[in-house]
């Protein structure tokens, strides 16, 4: 799910998220119920992927929860000065 959550683009397009659908409820429950068994590099793409997703349709009440446990996620498990720490465009 990494992998793919990797994948999602900023902005996607229609095309993109069509693609992206049948893989978010497992994006969301490795978000949900398996971060302890990611890599602290991974953490961040995987709220990321989910952020993206739901902001690129305009879904931004499905979004934003996604960007605040990204925050809370990766301040927990990183360094408050790591980049995944200071990413400003997701929230």
């Amino acid at each position: 799910m990494v992998r793919i959550s990797r994948q999602m683009p900023y902005t996607p397009t229609l095309n993109e998220i069509a693609c992206f659908e049948p893989t978010i409820p497992h994006i969301t429950e490795v978000a949900s119920n398996l971060t302890q068994w990611l890599r602290d590099e991974n953490i961040f793409w995987i709220f990321t992927c989910l952020y993206w997703f739901y902001q690129g349709q305009g879904l931004y009440d499905l979004a934003l929860p996604w960007s605040q446990q990204c925050v809370t996620a990766t301040r927990e498990r990183l360094e408050a000065e790591h980049p995944d720490v200071a990413f400003p465009s997701i929230i």
